[in-house]
């Protein structure tokens, strides 16, 4: 009894030990600052390193579609078997940002999640409007909430009246840091 005691002391501390210099990862929301700073001159990283997500879950429904023209038997054929009516992006799901524009004062991050089909992206950006710094989902009809994703027109459906944003995932390292030192001395020789 007493060596399982001990084994599980052990395991416990090296878990803590772990949590403390490890660190953890969280998701934050992305904000102009987080880009300017991964897209310094002297960082060599880009925001297409990272790992984006969406603040929620949405849901892409078809309003209108450019049918695939295909020729079979001498006729043409729309193929509508190739059109997806419902595209569900759940807040877990992890992205890519494709590009990252600079208009202005402001960046535009076209994001990708879907690895299959690099042609549906969503564009990002921060409102014109207010003081909030984060990279909201960006409408081609603000009244009517609809996007282009691929070569469709797709209305965006989420679950309450707060925007959609991009979250990035930073790792996070917490050490405990004493306001106080007290200087140790150099000797010779070390």
């Amino acid at each position: 009894m007493a060596c399982q005691k001990r084994h599980f002391y052990w395991l416990l501390l090296s878990c803590v030990l772990l949590t403390v210099f490890s660190g953890c990862a969280s998701k934050t929301p992305i904000t102009k600052t987080i880009i300017e700073d991964i897209a310094r001159p002297d960082v060599n990283r880009k925001p297409e390193d990272f790992q984006y997500y969406i603040s929620k879950k949405i849901t892409l429904i078809l309003n209108q579609a450019k049918f695939p023209l295909k020729v079979e038997e001498g006729m043409l054929k729309e193929e509508t078997n190739k059109i997806r009516k419902q595209i569900t992006i759940p807040i877990n799901l992890q992205g890519t940002v494709q590009s990252a524009v600079k208009k202005g004062d402001d960046y535009l991050l076209e994001v990708g999640f879907e690895k299959n089909n690099r042609d549906c992206l969503i564009w990002f950006s921060q409102k014109p409007t207010g003081n909030d710094e984060k990279y909201y989902l960006r409408f081609d009809d603000e009244q009517k909430f609809t996007i282009k994703y691929g070569d469709d027109e797709y209305t965006v459906h989420f679950d309450d009246n707060s925007l959609p944003f991009l979250l990035i995932e930073m790792k996070q390292s917490y050490t405990e840091k004493s306001e106080t030192r007290t200087a140790r001395g150099w000797k010779l020789g070390e």
